[in-house]
């Protein structure tokens, strides 16, 4: 019979969270430093406020020590809280960096939330090279949809990466073939967890992987038949034998959390018994979104959306608020389309970046797919409008993402597909062009923005007819959601 989970919330209270007296490092986050949260290395410390991190969020503060204890641990935060520092920041200091083996794997349910996840990991992990820690390294490695496989194969035989940065599919087939070593991992992270599990193909390779090659059991011959008859000729699979895996399961967005927690235990998922519940959120409010997001609902006519919209950016950027807004479609709605006749719409609301003209590359992308022309970056006199959907190519994809990201456009048109993979701060405003389909679509698009407690606007296009389902959406997440006409 299962341990039974545990649960602590953690909120804006102004007494101490709940298991404060059992554990004094859970104090509030602005009374604590980064010494505080338990045994970090001066390296990693210093890294973090290099980076801009001065003081632990409040999901890293209740997070960071449970985790540096070794506990297993599902851990619910708003969008933009730092969740993923929360779990970075252990997992590189568990790492023995003159041991060149993968100690750690991180899945992911997209290539660019995995590819950004990787740029937060190598930033961290170049401080290990300060003084005291010379010839010292960590290596990094991304397997994500599109990488050039064959060139990861042979950098994982040759020399194992000590972190990898993973979809499930991905992360599977390198097992499978035997191309990675994967028994000594000490510690599992699984990053937007609800959305690898509504994904059937990832959901399955996450199982296998979780509850079959990285079980205790899972004996050598067995591995050799899951691996057969891709791999016959090389060496016996080592299981992951360690019976001290450590697992992390993260999300803004877990539906009946509780359940969910029990779900994990009876799909073994975990190694070791109990699970700890760590729930991050405003107390007070019950707000699942930044309390620093305004939200805005505005009725108006399918066709005469483009004019309210080019209206509305036309007044922040006057009123000086704006600096980078994502516009959020329907993966339905012709985008690259939509995106042209906003740009034509807005044409002169930006100043034009010098050197914009010049062609993105992204230096640590793999794609070599799609030769075509790439779509997703439309002049508009002083500006550029980028796009980015399932359909843009993985080069495109990746090329949009770096042109919004360094500030050489200024709006990106986009599907869900940016909802869980895109982390720019200086995302001021998001725009729903669509109606979300439920309030989970609606937090992870209006995440976006409000990042790290910086401000953000939320304003959603609807029809007149749609304004019961926004109130719906509102009353779900406790936001108070403004409604014109």
């Amino acid at each position: 019979m299962p341990t039974p989970t545990c649960s602590r919330l953690y909120g804006h209270t102004k007494k101490a969270p709940a298991g404060h007296e059992r554990n004094p490092l859970r104090r509030r986050a602005e009374e604590q430093e980064w010494e505080s949260l338990g045994s970090l290395p001066a390296w990693l410390i210093a890294r973090c406020r290099a980076m801009g991190c001065g003081k632990p969020s409040r999901v890293q503060a209740a997070t960071i020590p449970f985790l540096l204890a070794g506990g297993d641990a599902i851990v619910q935060a708003e969008t933009g809280s730092g969740k993923t520092l929360a779990y970075m920041i252990p997992l590189l200091a568990s790492l023995e960096s003159n041991h060149q083996r993968t100690q750690a794997v991180v899945l992911v349910p997209t290539r660019e939330l995995g590819a950004q996840v990787a740029s937060v990991a190598k930033q961290l992990a170049a401080g290990i090279s300060v003084e005291g820690c010379r010839g010292s390294r960590i290596l990094i490695m991304s397997l994500l949809k599109g990488s050039k496989n064959a060139r990861q194969k042979a950098w994982a035989r040759s020399e194992p990466p000590h972190v990898v940065v993973a979809t499930p599919a991905e992360f599977e087939v390198v097992i499978v073939s035997r191309d990675l070593k994967y028994h000594d991992i000490k510690m599992t992270v699984v990053d937007e967890v609800d959305a690898i599990s509504s994904d059937s193909i990832q959901c399955r390779a996450l199982s296998n992987i979780l509850s079959k090659f990285f079980s205790s059991s899972f004996s050598d011959s067995a591995a050799e038949d899951a691996a057969a008859p891709m791999a016959k000729a090389r060496a016996p699979a080592l299981a992951c034998k360690s019976r001290h895996r450590q697992t992390v399961l993260l999300s803004a967005s877990i539906p009946q959390l509780r359940h969910f927690s029990k779900q994990v235990e009876q799909r073994h998922w975990c190694i070791n018994p109990g699970i700890e519940v760590i729930h991050v959120r405003n107390a007070e409010t019950g707000e699942k979104c930044p309390p620093q997001i305004t939200h805005c609902f505005q009725a108006v006519e399918p066709e005469k959306k483009l004019a309210a919209l080019k209206a509305y950016l036309q007044r922040e950027v006057e009123e000086g608020v704006l600096e980078r807004c994502i516009v959020f479609m329907n993966a339905n709605r012709p985008i690259e389309e939509t995106a042209v006749m906003l740009s034509r719409a807005i044409d002169g609301c930006f100043p034009r970046k010098v050197g914009a003209q010049e062609a993105v590359v992204d230096e640590d992308s793999d794609e070599d797919e799609d030769r075509q022309p790439r779509r997703g970056r439309l002049w508009s006199g002083g500006m550029i409008v980028g796009t980015l959907h399932e359909g843009s190519g993985l080069s495109g994809r990746a090329s949009a993402v770096k042109a919004f990201r360094c500030g050489e456009t200024h709006v990106l048109v986009a599907s869900d597909l940016a909802a869980r993979g895109i982390d720019v701060p200086e995302t001021s405003h998001v725009v729903l062009f669509d109606m979300p389909s439920s309030a989970e679509t609606y937090l992870h698009r209006a995440g976006r923005t409000g990042r790290m407690g910086r401000s953000g606007k939320v304003l959603t296009l609807g029809a007149p007819s749609e304004a019961f389902a926004a109130k719906r959406i509102a009353n779900a997440l406790a936001i108070d959601m403004k409604f014109y006409d």
